[in-house]
């Protein structure tokens, strides 16, 4: 740009805009070196931040107990800003007698997660409810001439709250308490020989390793 058309430029902002055109002259005259305050901030610039959070996906494994016993567990997280992410997670779970039966358990849940700080922090508090679907495979061996099976599933409704704690930029160490609802009957329990089922509502304790990326 010649010396003359960047004068004109600058006349015509400076109308518009004294302290961008402030800006504008210092650069012209090699004064670079300055942070860009809030007003100089462009609209792209606040676009890249708004973005971020999108850009990366959450991946925990977790194990974890409850009342039918210990169950493993796989998160995805997709961040929708730094304050809340959607996370759909699998569930499984083994409980196995040799002379009772066994009973496995599997699962679906999709959560919606608040967290009580940016997901960048040391230490961030989060809570939520969401929606899933289990189903369970049980067998009563105990008691019976013939090995008793039984199939069934529900739906099922869920709270949550736990912390995480960061490790690295690309780790991080997870803690939650769930309380989980059958809105159907809940599995039989094989202690009592399929005498009765395990109560409505029941709590999961998680603690899982995650990886951002």
């Amino acid at each position: 740009m010649s010396r003359l058309a960047f004068l004109c430029v600058l006349e015509a902002v400076v109308f518009a805009n004294p302290v961008f055109a402030a800006r504008i002259l210092g650069i012209e005259k090699g004064r670079v070196d300055e942070a860009p305050t809030e007003s100089s901030r462009t609209f792209m610039d606040r676009m890249e931040e708004a973005v971020e959070p999108l850009r990366s996906l959450e991946y925990t494994t977790a194990l974890g107990f409850g009342n039918s016993g210990f169950h493993g567990a796989l998160t995805i997280g997709y961040p929708m800003q730094p304050y809340a992410l959607i996370d759909t997670t699998c569930f499984y779970s083994r409980e196995n007698d040799e002379t009772r039966g066994h009973n496995l358990r599997s699962g679906v849940n999709t959560d919606l997660v608040l967290r009580l700080g940016r997901r960048n922090g040391s230490i961030v508090p989060f809570g939520g409810t969401g929606v899933g679907f289990e189903r369970w495979d049980q067998t009563l061996s105990e008691g019976v001439d013939q090995p008793l099976s039984l199939r069934d599933d529900s739906a099922t409704v869920s709270q949550f709250a736990g912390i995480t704690l960061r490790m690295t930029e690309n780790t991080q160490v997870k803690l939650t308490s769930r309380w989980l609802t059958w809105l159907d009957n809940p599995p039989l329990d094989l202690a009592s020989r399929f005498e009765s089922r395990l109560q409505r509502r029941e709590r999961r304790l998680d603690l899982g390793f995650g990886f951002i990326f």
